[in-house]
């Protein structure tokens, strides 16, 4: 079993959750018909970006 200490916390840099973004937001721009309503893909990169945190 692996184990992480409670006070552990993972560094992630600021250009990580960037590439997160512009990976997802590539994504949904590249999906074919029908596509995502705007709204609904700047949500998934925004929870995208959250998770990253």
């Amino acid at each position: 079993m692996i184990t992480v200490p409670a006070g552990a916390a993972a560094v992630r840099s600021t250009t990580a959750i960037a590439d997160a973004r512009d990976t997802a937001r590539a994504f949904l721009e590249g999906l074919q018909q029908p596509a995502m309503a705007p709204d609904a893909a700047d949500t998934v990169v925004l929870v995208v970006s959250e998770l990253g945190n």
